[in-house]
C-alpha cells in the first residue's frame, strides 16, 4: 500500500502560435531534423555557467556533504546508487543535478506565480530534488517515487542536511497525478528517470499547471524521441509549436554510463490535461500515447 505524503516540512496543439510561444527561445519548425544551442542561459543569480559543488556556499555545501555521507552509508546496506567513490559522486550525481539550474530559473521567471512548486519524479535517492531543494530553498520541492525505501532515505537525507523546503510523496506517478492534491499544481516539473519521452509526458505532464514547465533531461541527440512524443505531449496539454531543446553543461546522460554531452527538453503547458490521463499504472510504458 502507498504512503501518500510521507514527510511535510513547514511548508493536437490547437493553441495560436500567439498563445503558447512564450517560451524565450521557441525552436522554429523544422528543428526536429536537427539539435542546436538556441542560446547561453544565464540563471536568476547572474551565472553564465551553472553552479557546481564548488563553487557553492559554505552553508550550501555542508549540507551536500551532508547529504553525501547519507547516501554513501545507506548505500552500503540498500541500493540507491551504483556509484560508491565521493568523487564521482559529487559529479555524475551533485554537478549533474545543479546543470540543471539555469533551465529551471529561466522557467520559473517567465511563470506568473507567488508560489514556486517543483516535483521531482521518480526521484530515486533524491535526485535531483533535495541538490534543487539546497540551493534555492525559496521554492517549495516534492520528491515523488514509488519505492518505500527510498521515500525513507529521502526523508532522512532531507532531515540531515536541514531542508525545511521538502514534502516526500510515496506513490506512483499514475495515482498521484490523479490526487487533487498533486494533479496541477506544481510551477515545473523534471524527472530524470530512464524513459522515453512519450511515456514521461504521460507521468509528467498531468502534474504541471498551466502556464508551467515540464523539463526532460535527455541525451545529446533527443530528435527521434522528440518527433515520437509530439502528439502525446499535445494531447496531454503542451504546446508543440513553443517545445525547447536546449543543451546544458553536463556530461551525465541519463542511464548511459559513457560520458556524452546531454541535453534538456522543455515543454510549456498551455491546456489543462483531459480527465482520462494519466491511465493505470504501468498502462503508460506498456502502450505509450
Amino acid at each position: 500500500m502507498y504512503g501518500g505524503v510521507v514527510r511535510r516540512i513547514g511548508m493536437t496543439c490547437s493553441k495560436s502560435a500567439s498563445s503558447c510561444c512564450s517560451h524565450p527561445s521557441s525552436l522554429p519548425l523544422g528543428w526536429m531534423n536537427h539539435v542546436i544551442p538556441r542560446r547561453r542561459l544565464v540563471s536568476s543569480k547572474g551565472h553564465a555557467h551553472p553552479p557546481t559543488y564548488e563553487t557553492l556556499t559554505a552553508l550550501e555545501r555542508n549540507k551536500i556533504d551532508g547529504y553525501l555521507d547519507l547516501l554513501l552509508d545507506w548505500n552500503t546496506r540498500m541500493n540507491l546508487t551504483g556509484i560508491t567513490d565521493r568523487g564521482e559522486a559529487i559529479e555524475r550525481h551533485i554537478n549533474d543535478s545543479l546543470s540543471l539550474l539555469p533551465n529551471l530559473d529561466e522557467c520559473m521567471q517567465n511563470i506568473d506565480t507567488q508560489d514556486p512548486r517543483v516535483l521531482d519524479v521518480g526521484s530515486g535517492a533524491g535526485l535531483p530534488g533535495l541538490v534543487i531543494a539546497t540551493v534555492r530553498p525559496e521554492w517549495s520541492v516534492t520528491l515523488l517515487d514509488s519505492l518505500n525505501k527510498r521515500c525513507t532515505f529521502n526523508t532522512a537525507a532531507a532531515d540531515a542536511m536541514g531542508l525545511d523546503n521538502v514534502d516526500i510523496v510515496w506513490s506512483r506517478a499514475e495515482d498521484a497525478g490523479r490526487d487533487p492534491q498533486h494533479r496541477e499544481a506544481y510551477s515545473i516539473v523534471t524527472a530524470r528517470a530512464v524513459a522515453e519521452l512519450r511515456v514521461l509526458g504521460e507521468l509528467c505532464l498531468p502534474f504541471v499547471r498551466v502556464g508551467g514547465y515540464w523539463i526532460a533531461p535527455k541525451g545529446a541527440s533527443p530528435d527521434e524521441e522528440i518527433q515520437d512524443a509530439l502528439a502525446a505531449i499535445e494531447t496531454l496539454g503542451g504546446c508543440v509549436e513553443s517545445l525547447d531543446v536546449q543543451r546544458v553543461e553536463s556530461s551525465v546522460t541519463p542511464g548511459d554510463s559513457s560520458q556524452t554531452k546531454r541535453t534538456v527538453v522543455i515543454v510549456k503547458k498551455t491546456e489543462k490535461t483531459i480527465d482520462k490521463y494519466p491511465r493505470k499504472p504501468g498502462v503508460p510504458k506498456k502502450r505509450p500515447l
